[in-house]
């Protein structure tokens, strides 16, 4: 557990120091946020609700449900094999090949 030292000065200008503990900070599981992302996008409870069922913040809550959305907006864009090199039907090879020819006529 990680502690900050802090100073306060007194009237009498004595110092004080005071040792403020941090709470560790918590983990969250995939399962605990889709759990509260979907109780989110699909029951009646506020967000509020949500979160204090949950005991998170409402922008822990707000950061998860957007990531939930990127990657399903990625999840469902069509896949679409691209090549480097672009596959030309056989008529726009053969008048490609007619422009690139030197004139010879």
């Amino acid at each position: 557990m990680k502690t900050k030292t802090a100073t306060a000065k007194t009237s009498t200008q004595t110092t004080i120091k005071k040792t403020v503990k941090r709470r560790p900070k918590r983990t969250f599981s995939a399962e605990q946020k889709c759990r509260a992302v979907l109780c989110l996008w699909s029951s009646n409870q506020s967000a509020l609700a949500i979160c204090r069922d949950q005991g998170i913040s409402y922008n822990q809550l707000d950061k998860w449900q957007m990531q939930a959305f990127e990657a399903m907006v990625e999840a469902l864009k069509p896949k679409v094999k691209e090549s480097s090199q672009t596959v030309l039907s056989p008529r726009i090879q053969r008048l490609l090949a007619r422009i690139e020819e030197p004139e010879s006529r």
